[in-house]
């Protein structure tokens, strides 16, 4: 097997041969899906195949060309052959048994999952739940629970139950021991270079069991898995242990990137147990695939996991894991040398307090304007939606009917305590954790390593998703990025980069209203103000390609970016909601405009301004001789909205700032037209006023400064000179209009919000995870991914 598997010329990324002919282990698998029943043999046979890890969208194709028919052919047998629940049966074993120690052990365990999750790939896609048990278990399953409708509800009113009977006993044994398996293997295993394969397989079949969600046409409220075993010390424990493999894989990487080979320094953190690998060409691919895989497959199925219940639910234990996390550094209770994830605790409040479900989603945006005077109580938050944290508990419920010990990286030894619940509750202690449902939870991980977890993979489509949950659903972790300057400038520049070079050939409209989304949001963080004034290193914004001679500070870029997407998506695309989260991030940061603009920025808003006076002047003639079409008719209302907050930013840093942006006001100086056309259309009365005021003022004062002297224009500096004495002494009388603040959110319908979401999940999914084939229409995405 291993000799013909090399000398093949196809191959998935790993040497191992995809073809028709050669494809591993072919004549056991027959046997498999035969009319016959399998053997202990067989099953052996089928462990001791090598069958490599799908490193790019060629090899799932491949992959399904030749495991649908056998999985069809499986399907149609397993009624009375019973292989299927034989072959899952034996997976669960070498899986349970599994050894990171023992090489053999653990490759015989990747490969029976591999052909396990295979055949099942094909019945999750075509089979109700129902259906999908009755293969699985060997059995009918309606005959095994005839009072159970929890597998025959229509989608998206699936009940939720625990997996137990009336009498405590498992509903469906052989699946829920596959399901419990695979669970157990990620919060009792930690991630080492003898694991990382079997860790990909235990990952890629969690993901593929919640993906019937692809192939139905509305949200599923609760799918099989998380049905099955969603309780709440399983849910934590998953979380957390998922978060420790993403930790170490990021530390690992960071050390990689200090080698000069780097997947040479993967592969020697893996340290391949493949025999068949002889070629280091060969296990570069293999590592680079299953690493990179991991790390994306493990983000998508916490996300799947996270958006498995829909909003009404509010209390799933894999989103309260996910809101209830605190950082570890905040804690007096923790020692210096503290890993990544402490011991979780749950915790009950003394008094009851209303758990409320956060609001600000992204997609379906309303932008609700909220213009305010300044009062002396200072700035309102709009942060005031997400829960309050627990303090004064009166009773302290440790989970703590089982240990993990995991470790917090891979170059140290340190070991951490998770302690997590039963494998099987007994009625009595399930009837207990319900009734703490609502009991706020803290958890303490390494905020820190999670902001580098997240920085690594912003740019992705299922990394943003990722990212963007972490900032909404988390208060103690945005607060943990606004306290930390450094981090924030980090994901604002990662942030600006992608939708910078999405900008002109965007392909994801939704990945970049999350973008913008985040920033939104950062702008109400009490620490933006400081990130947004450090300097930048031109390195740091290469892609730019802005020629400025100094080093600009990170409200410029921010100003540059959005100014530059914002003008494109306006003359190009005319996407509503990105138009909506960049105006919304230009108006909230305008009263930080105190930071000195670059002289790029400041021509950039003239532009973008001058570009929408010419367009509303043209609609209004065009209005006033009623010859404007309706379609003309509603870009004329958008257009003149536009403007409208154009003109706020402009009086707003004038009156506030004009001080320290004298370039700003210098460009409207020089040229002055626009301001002129508008005031004799009789428009915005009040910022006009005020505008053609100030601008009076400094021409005035810097011709003034120039009357003696034989050149009436001056020399650059005397004008610039000049300049800055205007300004400094633009009196406050000029400004009729009110001081007024921007503080805009972000609102939507709850349940259509994540609805949206759940639908970019999954497409991400397919695209990215190589898991699904890609050339196919999928039910719930409504799409042809083609």
């Amino acid at each position: 097997s291993s000799s013909n598997s090399s000398n093949s010329s196809s191959s998935m990324g790993s040497g191992v041969s995809v073809s028709r002919d050669r494809f591993p282990g072919k004549e056991s698998l027959s046997l498999l899906c035969s009319e016959a029943p399998v053997t202990e043999e067989t099953l052996d046979a089928i462990a001791g195949e090598y069958y490599g890890v799908a490193a790019n969208r060629d090899d799932c194709e491949r992959i399904d060309g030749i495991s649908v028919p056998l999985s069809l052919q499986l399907a149609q047998n397993n009624l009375w052959t019973g292989n299927l629940s034989k072959l899952i049966q034996f997976t669960t074993h070498l899986v349970v048994g599994a050894n990171p120690l023992h090489a053999t052990a653990t490759q015989r365990a990747v490969s029976a999952l591999f052909v396990s999750r295979t055949a099942l790939k094909y019945l999750v896609s075509t089979l109700s739940n129902a259906s999908l048990i009755t293969q699985t278990e060997g059995v009918d399953a309606a005959h095994m629970h005839p009072n159970s409708t929890s597998l025959n509800t229509s989608p998206g009113n699936e009940g939720q139950h625990d997996g137990h009977d009336q009498n405590g006993s498992l509903r469906y044994p052989i699946t829920q021991a596959f399901i419990e398996c695979l669970f157990s293997y990620l919060i009792s295993t930690k991630l080492s270079k003898e694991s990382i394969f079997l860790h990909l397989e235990v990952v890629s079949t969690l993901l593929l069991l919640l993906s019937r969600q692809l192939f139905q046409n509305k949200p599923i409220s609760v799918s099989l898995l998380s049905s099955i075993l969603c309780t709440e010390s399983k849910a934590i424990a998953l979380f957390y242990s998922c978060n420790i493999m993403l930790s170490d894989m990021s530390d690992a990487d960071a050390e990689a990137e200090s080698d000069e080979d780097v997947i040479g320094g993967i592969v020697d953190l893996i340290s391949l147990p493949y025999r068949l690998l002889t070629h280091s060409k060969e296990q570069e691919q293999r590592a680079a695939a299953a690493w990179q895989q991991l790390k994306a497959r493990t983000k998508m199925l916490l996300l799947a996991l996270f958006y498995s219940s829909t909003p009404t639910l509010q209390h799933s234990p894999f989103r309260r894991a996910w809101r209830s996390c605190i950082d570890s550094r905040t804690s007096t209770t923790l020692s210096a040398s503290s890993s990544m994830v402490q011991q979780p605790i749950l915790r009950t409040k003394e008094t009851t307090t209303e758990y409320k479900q956060p609001h600000s989603e992204v997609s379906e945006y309303q932008l609700k304007e909220e213009i305010h005077f300044k009062s002396s109580d200072g700035d309102s938050s709009w942060l005031s939606w997400l829960y309050p944290s627990a303090h004064n508990h009166k009773d302290d419920n440790n989970i703590n009917n089982g240990e993990t010990k995991c470790s917090s990286s891979r170059t140290t030894t340190t070991t951490m305590e998770a302690k997590i619940g039963e494998e099987h509750c007994s009625q009595s202690d399930r009837e207990q954790q319900a009734s703490i449902a609502t009991a706020p939870l803290e958890m303490h991980i390494d905020f820190a390593k999670v902001s580098h977890v997240l920085l690594s993979d912003i740019h992705t489509s299922y990394g943003t998703l990722f990212a963007y949950v972490w900032m909404h659903e988390n208060e103690s972790f945005l607060e943990f990025i606004s306290k930390h300057p450094q981090y924030l400038q980090q994901f604002v520049i990662k942030i600006l980069k992608t939708v910078h070079e999405q900008t002109k050939s965007i392909d994801d409209f939704q990945q970049q209203h999350l973008l913008l989304s985040i920033l939104v949001l950062f702008s109400s963080c009490n620490g933006y103000e400081r990130a947004l004034g450090t300097k930048v290193n031109h390195e740091d914004i290469e892609w730019l390609n802005e020629k400025s001679p100094e080093r600009m500070n990170l409200l410029s870029v921010l100003w540059n970016v959005l100014l530059s997407t914002l003008s494109f998506n306006w003359r190009i695309h005319r996407d509503q909601h990105t138009h909506q989260l960049v105006v919304a991030s230009l108006c909230n940061i305008s009263d930080l405009c105190h930071l000195k603009l670059d002289v790029t920025a400041c021509r950039r808003f003239h532009r973008l301004f001058h570009m929408i006076v010419r367009l509303y002047i043209r609609l209004d003639v065009d209005r006033s001789t009623s010859t404007l079409e309706d379609e003309h008719a509603e870009e004329f209302v958008e257009c003149k909205r536009f403007l409208s907050y154009l003109l706020l930013i402009l009086h707003t840093i004038m009156k506030k700032h004009g001080s320290v942006n004298e370039d700003l006001l210098y460009t409207f100086i020089v040229d002055q037209n626009d301001i002129h056309l508008l005031q004799q259309h009789g428009a915005f009365p009040s910022p006009l006023v005020d505008i053609e005021k100030v601008l009076s003022h400094c021409e005035r004062e810097i011709l003034d400064s120039q009357s003696g002297k034989s050149n009436r224009i001056g020399s650059a500096k005397d004008v610039r000179s000049a300049l800055k004495s205007a300004v400094n002494s633009i009196p406050s009388s000029l400004f009729s209009m009110t001081d007024l603040q921007f503080d805009f959110k972000c609102h939507q319908d709850p349940v259509k919000g994540k609805d949206v979401q759940r639908e970019h999940l999954w497409k991400c999914i397919v695209m990215s995870s190589n898991l699904f084939a890609v050339e196919r229409t999928y039910t719930f995405l409504n799409i042809d991914n083609t």
